[in-house]
């Protein structure tokens, strides 16, 4: 259950038992264990459950997620956890992409909006760290950016191209999509055409 909670820590916002699972499990903590975990920090109160009439949705109060990260500084266990965090969120948006061409499309985009901390927290800690999965998730969320008008993620994808400029990577092109529509949103032709 301690483990569970401090690699809970590097979770931006709320998160459901799926991402829970994807992100904690691993070093001999199994998906199994970190759900079981995760009711028991709820009856502990040292996570809260959301609200709401869709899936289940927990989340560490500021406090929790000080003193979790901490803990796991002192492990030397947040590089490994915010790499899996990272890599959810890139697999995570690669399926949305797909989500939001379905008939589930709405679903997809709620799914979404409710995770664009992590998403956010994704981006942050790929850049310059991993050029080529910062590429894939800005390049996975354009189609979320242009119909849901969420700008912010065309400014990921500047850093990221930015970023990954100097890289030979057969996915630069995709990001450079994503970075030129973000131009042309705004306006800036001249940004576009570069």
């Amino acid at each position: 259950e301690q483990r569970v909670f401090d690699r809970l820590a590097v979770f931006a916002g709320p998160f459901g038992l799926d991402a829970a699972c994807s992100v904690v499990a691993g070093d001999a903590v199994t998906p199994d264990a970190v759900i079981a975990a995760v009711l028991r920090l709820v009856d502990c109160a040292l996570l809260a459950e959301l609200p709401g009439s869709g899936a289940r949705r927990y989340v560490l109060l500021d406090t929790m997620r000080r003193y979790a990260l901490d803990r796991l500084r002192a492990d030397d266990g947040v590089v490994a956890a915010r790499d899996r965090h990272a890599q959810w969120a890139v697999v995570f948006a690669e399926h949305a992409a797909i989500g939001l061409s379905s008939p589930g499309e709405s679903d997809w985009e709620n799914r979404l909006t409710d995770s664009i901390d992590e998403l956010r927290a994704a981006h942050t800690w790929l850049v310059g760290r991993d050029p080529d999965a910062s590429l894939r998730l800005v390049s996975a969320l354009r189609p979320y950016a242009l119909w849901r008008g969420q700008s912010e993620v065309f400014r990921w994808a500047d850093v990221a191209v930015a970023s990954a400029a100097a890289t030979d990577s057969p996915l630069l092109p995709h990001a450079l999509f994503a970075a030129e529509t973000g131009a042309w949103q705004r306006g800036d032709v001249e940004g576009a055409t570069a």
